[in-house]
């Protein structure tokens, strides 16, 4: 489902594959950490200071 802000209006549209797939990433997250949301969050936030961390400190690519 996406959910789209117009005009202090929520307009909701129908699901799609790419919300799916998400939903199904959530739900993977949540499993791999005993259905604890709270860890599967904090996991997730740690996940991304790490990649964020290791592609600052990459160098640049070429175009």
């Amino acid at each position: 489902m996406t959910v789209n802000l117009e005009q202090d209006r929520v307009l909701l549209s129908e699901p799609t594959e790419q919300d799916d797939r998400l939903d199904a990433a959530v739900e993977q997250a949540i499993a791999v950490c005993s259905g604890n949301m709270r860890a599967a969050i904090r996991a997730l936030i740690v996940a991304n200071k790490r990649f964020r961390r290791a592609r600052a400190s990459s160098p640049p690519r070429a175009m």
